[in-house]
């Protein structure tokens, strides 16, 4: 009977061999981006708007002003060269001034 609680005690404690599968959570991560050839605030505009329709992007500030760019972005969807990709695509110079998880 001891044997039998001891086994029972046992499944229970393992879980009975099942392994509890976890969906990833995604990996937030910001980056500053310095970006070159802005002029004025449509060019802001313009850089927000591209950004803020790559999947995985969760927020976007930019200013012309500081020539910076603040990137919010889920790490396991998209990649900063992907961003820095997006904004060349618009014939901005852009690059990464720092990175922060």
């Amino acid at each position: 009977m001891k044997i039998l609680v001891f086994v029972l005690a046992l499944f229970v404690f393992i879980g009975c061999g099942s392994e509890k599968k976890e969906t990833p959570k995604p990996a937030i991560v910001k980056v500053s981006l310095k970006i070159d050839g802005m002029v004025c605030t449509s060019c802001e505009k313009s850089i927000e708007s591209k950004l803020t329709k790559i999947d995985g992007v969760k927020s976007v500030n930019v200013s012309q002003e500081t020539g910076d760019a603040e990137v919010e972005f889920d790490a396991s969807k998209i990649t900063e060269e992907k961003l820095i990709a997006g904004i060349s695509e618009l014939g901005y110079k852009a690059s990464i001034k720092q990175l922060q998880q």
